[in-house]
């Protein structure tokens, strides 16, 4: 994530990077570095506060009727806890990661998508 990051700042600051791209091939690191390093910190900030949302998020989904009333044990309690570290996956993955067939995989994904 830092090297994303710290390229948008390199690229939202196109005269410093290229004089740091300059500076590094005449022997000189030290603002390349710099600069790389300024992209890093909004980057760890932002992971930061994307990882507090998505455990609130899993918390609402936790305490959603569809998982909360599922017992202790459903693959639907699974798949939510799963979604933190894999927001985009298919039956086949969830069978795979919790050792469930197909058939379950796909149920506890529909009912974790439902409303009602």
């Amino acid at each position: 994530m830092c090297k994303l990051a710290a390229t948008v700042v390199m690229l939202a600051r196109r005269e410093q990077y290229l004089a740091a791209i300059a500076s590094y091939d005449r022997g000189d690191p030290y603002p390349f570095v710099t600069l790389f390093a300024d992209g890093c910190s909004p980057s760890a900030d932002a992971a930061r506060r994307l990882a507090s949302e998505l455990r609130g998020i899993a918390a609402d989904w936790k305490a959603d009727p569809a998982v909360a009333g599922s017992r202790s044990d459903a693959v639907i309690r699974r798949i939510v806890d799963s979604l933190v570290d894999q927001p985009v996956t298919t039956a086949e993955q969830v069978a795979a990661r919790h050792a469930v067939s197909a058939r379950a995989a796909r149920n506890g994904l529909e009912r974790s998508l439902r409303t009602d």
